[in-house]
């Protein structure tokens, strides 16, 4: 854009268009290239690759936390999602006025889904942390919340496997990773609860706890984010502007069909540009020309862009259906930020509100 006066003006069209076509031609010319050298490997006995869908007859690449991601969300979690929403609006439609009752499910709901997952006890220690939050707003001071949040950070570090070796995640070492991972959202959601709430510390009563634990134990946001500052939180009652039931369906289908869509994408591009590989087998990226090392940045930037995408937009996408906390927006592509410090602001904004702190 021209500045004039202070001021930006838009380019010429035919400007932008140039632009475009300089754009995409380089980005189409470097992921070939990325490409070209993916197919010369594809019968190579190359680590990271399994056996791909049989249709396409090709290996695939993998990305261990990106299918340990989707299976647990589409298997493990899926089912107590749809328990979860369907019961959640059965109360806010014919139980309102019980102020208690969407609390105690959220939490119900819950725990039962940790149980299930993680184990009996996994559910006993993150009550135990949210009680410690709790009683924190006892002091009416940050810098507690703070101080203890870093000192609980070290514990976890410290003592990481005689933790989890105590709830017996030691079968199982994705659990564990899963278990690790929700333990320290959980934190994130106690702190922004306790900073939140240092104005109310005088009030101690039964209801507050609950509204407590119901807000750090949301079910979608529980397990992978992303993380929804507590000032987020919608009020009980239904008020005017809840949106009708079947417009919140057609946008829920939507959104999921449109997130799913994406997660089918990147399954399929996995089958022929082998971005994990490569980043795991760095020798590879001596064949590699300077256009090729360009195509391979790109790739890792888009993939990371959308596996957060398909993560974070299956989570806003219910919580929007639920209208129990207001979500932030899906990450931004990468390919529209030039500005490191936007980076912050517009892919991960859950967590920029929580920074703001």
């Amino acid at each position: 854009m021209k500045k004039v006066e202070n001021h930006y003006v838009p380019l010429y069209r035919y400007e932008i268009y140039c632009y475009i076509i300089i754009w995409a031609s380089g980005i189409i010319y470097a992921v070939y290239n990325v490409l070209a050298i993916s197919s010369d490997l594809l019968t190579s006995d190359i680590p990271g690759l399994v056996p791909g869908w049989s249709w396409l007859g090709r290996k695939k690449d993998i990305c261990l936390e990106w299918s340990l991601w989707c299976t647990f969300i589409i298997y493990s979690l899926g089912p107590w999602i749809i328990l979860h929403s369907s019961i959640l609006l059965l109360i806010q439609s014919y139980f309102v006025q019980v102020s208690t009752l969407r609390s105690v499910w959220l939490i119900t709901v819950t725990s039962l889904c940790v149980s299930y997952n993680f184990g009996l006890l996994s559910v006993f220690m993150f009550i135990g942390l949210t009680v410690i939050y709790y009683c924190l707003l006892l002091f009416g001071n940050k810098l507690f919340v703070w101080i203890t949040s870093l000192f609980l950070l070290g514990v976890w570090s410290y003592y990481n496997d005689a933790i989890f070796t105590m709830v017996d995640f030691s079968s199982d070492e994705d659990i564990a990773y899963l278990a690790i991972m929700t333990l320290y959202w959980h934190q994130l959601r106690c702190i922004s609860f306790s900073l939140s709430s240092m104005d109310k510390t005088k009030s101690t009563t039964l209801p507050i706890f609950l509204h407590f634990l119901a807000y750090s134990f949301y079910l979608p946001c529980f397990f992978f984010g992303p993380i929804i500052i507590y000032t987020k939180l919608n009020d009980g009652n239904k008020n005017a502007n809840t949106k009708p039931l079947h417009q919140r369906l057609l946008t829920l289908i939507i959104n999921l069909i449109r997130y799913f869509f994406w997660m089918f994408v990147v399954e399929f591009v996995l089958h022929y540009i082998y971005i994990n590989m490569f980043i795991q087998n760095i020798k590879v990226l001596k064949n590699f020309g300077i256009t090729a090392l360009g195509g391979f940045g790109f790739g890792m930037g888009q993939f990371f862009f959308i596996k957060y995408t398909f993560i974070y937009g299956i989570v806003i996408a219910i919580a929007q259906f639920d209208e129990f906390l207001k979500p932030p927006k899906p990450p931004k592509c990468i390919s529209r930020i030039y500005l490191y410090s936007d980076m912050w602001r517009s892919f991960d904004r859950g967590l920029y509100d929580f920074l703001k702190w």
